[in-house]
């Protein structure tokens, strides 16, 4: 192997794990629902598939009013887990792709009363979810962006499905 053919291998790892740290932070904010954060994270020219379920969003400026628009109604205060795994990225130049597993917890609309639980409290049923983000990433002045985000929930699709 070649000087430059080893330099090429590090810029790649370098590459991915780069890309690995920014859909890591996108998660953490998701977590914490901080929108500011996430609309950071993404290229001008983004196109968002799937969020909210059915809808896609193009640019930026738009993107962000989707963001906004559900943190504003309430969407963004649901409790939820998110944790993603097993990416697989593959790096062109300043263009990667890649896919993740989300795991989640999300939320139920049922909210139950707890046996222990005064009237003012309620503890809401969690139900565990797998899903899958089909991701695109671009550099953008030497940082990573996000590009392209599809989100599919559940994944694979009919794994709900009584059979």
């Amino acid at each position: 192997m070649t000087l430059e053919e080893l330099e090429k291998k590090v810029k790649a790892l370098e590459d991915i794990e780069a890309i690995k740290q920014l859909h890591y932070r996108y998660i953490y904010a998701l977590n914490a629902r901080n929108f500011d954060e996430i609309i950071d994270m993404f290229a001008e020219d983004m196109t968002e598939d799937g969020f909210p379920r059915g809808e896609t969003h193009s640019g930026k400026k738009e993107i962000s009013k989707v963001w906004r628009a559900i943190e504003e109604n309430g969407r963004g205060k649901l409790r939820h887990t998110t944790i993603v795994a097993q990416p697989i990225i593959s790096v062109e130049g300043d263009h990667a792709k890649g896919y993740w597993l989300w795991l989640g917890r999300l939320a139920d609309r049922r909210v139950f009363k707890s046996i222990e639980a005064s009237d003012e409290d309620t503890v809401m049923q969690v139900l565990p979810k797998l899903g899958r983000y089909d991701m695109e990433y671009k550099r953008v002045n030497g940082e990573w962006k996000i590009s392209y985000l599809k989100f599919t929930l559940p994944w694979p699709e009919n794994q709900y499905v009584n059979k």
